[in-house]
């Protein structure tokens, strides 16, 4: 009897599931494919585009989502609002997302308007884990600008775009502390990054694949030659003090 009544007794073990934060072009993909190949469950994404040769690993229907959500809040992913508020219909939305997980015992998402629509998940699912990466703003702005020169002719105008997504991903760590990466490392020191995250979040080392990370991924470099507004090159610095190994 004793044996019957704690199999009706005994709790379920708690899911877990990671989400990738990040400005766009910020080496986000490449994490989350290391993430992957760490044997994260992402689900159908997206793994070839013409901006990325190995795909952006993001899910179209997070992406969706959120850009309905940023609508309805006034704004866009390159334009966002000051508040985000979501709706019954978000809510429920996601949810149906979620629900696609639920045989998984782990599972992560990315997509960059995370940064912007946070509260949604959190309200879902208020255990989730998160992981960081950024990257130069100059280099952030450049491949903006190689992606879509139109909207981004102006490097200041991508840069004041990074501002705004990193400043959310500081006031984040802040509130509850997560590792972060620095995509402008080198090749080796980016290398080293990583197998500090993969001890942190315990997950075992990949067998006979090669590493998911290639020097190729990162298509523009920084031009370290043009100086920062002050309040981008402090805030730059700030996230440089809480990368990993640090």
């Amino acid at each position: 009897m004793a044996e019957l009544l704690a199999r009706f007794t005994r709790r379920p073990k708690a899911q877990r599931v990671i989400c990738v934060l990040g400005m766009h072009r910020s080496g986000t993909s490449c994490l989350t494919g290391t993430l992957e190949s760490w044997g994260l469950t992402l689900g159908d994404v997206w793994r070839q585009n013409k901006h990325n040769a190995r795909g952006n690993r993001e899910s179209q229907a997070i992406i969706d989502l959120h850009d309905t959500v940023l609508a309805h809040n006034g704004g866009s992913w390159s334009e966002p609002p000051k508040d985000v508020v979501w709706t019954r219909e978000h809510c429920a939305a996601l949810r149906r997302i979620i629900a696609n997980y639920r045989k998984e015992e782990s599972w992560g998402f990315k997509d960059p308007r995370t940064l912007l629509t946070l509260s949604g998940w959190l309200e879902e699912l208020p255990t989730l884990e998160f992981i960081g990466i950024f990257r130069d703003p100059r280099a952030v702005a450049s491949s903006l600008q190689a992606r879509d020169p139109r909207s981004f002719a102006n490097l200041d105008t991508g840069i004041a775009l990074w501002m705004k997504y990193n400043e959310r991903l500081l006031a984040i760590h802040a509130q509850r502390p997560f590792p972060v990466l620095c995509f402008d490392a080198s090749a080796e020191g980016f290398a080293a990054q990583l197998e500090v995250v993969r001890g942190e979040l315990k997950f075992s080392a990949p067998k006979g694949d090669p590493p998911f990370f290639a020097e190729e991924l990162r298509h523009q470099a920084a031009q370290s030659s043009t100086p920062l507004p002050p309040d981008v090159a402090a805030l730059y610095e700030q996230l440089k003090s809480i990368q990993v190994g640090t």
